[in-house]
């Protein structure tokens, strides 16, 4: 049998040999499916993923080239690559070599406490990973995108995000972006915009500003989007002023912390 030279292999191995057939299956390392919003890693206690919520999953070889769905009801395929869950699809946002973000389908059960998770990219498929799921597993967005610092939140009502150019004031109201807190009033198809109204979570969260506690007047879907949840809360009376924190917290499962500017 004919083999290739070793320098030929080499460049093959590392993709900079554009003439090469070889192709790497999907690789994930440990703990790679992660809260899209917190970017918790399964190793965290509050680092389970939960059906309807959007998530990251990292590793290599994911995916042959980069592509965002350009579409919604989003495909579960992008380019070769495909995502599931227990073996049920998973409807994808994004793919690249070494990321691939994903909505967890509703359809995916919790009763066991973890779900299969496998990554294909064309014929080739990665190791099965095993990962903890949870009816919720709350995660705010932030505008770093890291799950740190300054949390993706709005002015209510408008497109102004809360900043220290446009900060909060004691009484106002604000929409919190987040995902994975969990089940709704009403049926969503996996992948898809809410209906309109959206539906509700079932269970009403708790949200801490300035460790005071925040009244809630809205948990469910947000209407502009796939897998995006959307908490309305009115600041308290008496929050100081200044980098405040704030907090999720549903069926007792706390959410990462962010961070708010308070007049």
């Amino acid at each position: 049998m004919r083999t290739l030279p070793a320098v030929v292999l080499g460049l093959c191995l590392t993709g900079l040999f554009p003439g090469c057939l070889l192709a790497q299956a999907p690789t994930l390392p440990a703990n790679s499916v992660v809260n899209g919003a917190s970017f918790r890693p399964a190793t965290d206690p509050n680092g389970a993923i939960a059906p309807g919520s959007l998530i990251a999953i990292f590793g290599s070889n994911l995916a042959s080239a980069t592509q965002s769905a350009l579409s919604v009801p989003l495909s579960t395929t992008l380019l070769d690559t495909s995502v599931t869950f227990n073996d049920i699809p998973a409807p994808l946002f994004f793919v690249s070599a070494g990321q691939v973000n994903a909505q967890v389908p509703y359809e995916v059960a919790t009763g066991a406490g973890t779900v299969s998770v496998q990554v294909k990219k064309g014929s080739q498929a990665s190791a099965v990973q095993a990962t903890k799921i949870a009816a919720v597993s709350p995660g705010i967005f932030t505008l770093n995108q890291q799950g740190t610092g300054a949390g993706a939140i709005l002015h209510a009502n408008t497109p102004t995000v809360v900043s220290t150019t446009a900060p909060a004031q004691p009484g106002e109201f604000l929409s919190i972006f987040c995902t994975g807190l969990g089940p709704l009033k009403a049926t969503v198809k996996s992948g898809d915009f809410p209906p309109v109204p959206p539906p509700e979570t079932l269970s009403t969260p708790l949200v801490n500003i300035g460790n005071l506690p925040a009244l809630v007047t809205y948990s469910g879907l947000a209407p502009c989007c796939v897998a995006l949840y959307q908490v309305n809360v009115q600041v308290p009376q008496g929050t100081p002023s200044g980098v405040q924190p704030l907090q999720i917290i549903i069926n007792g499962v706390p959410s990462n912390l962010v961070t708010i500017v308070v007049r």
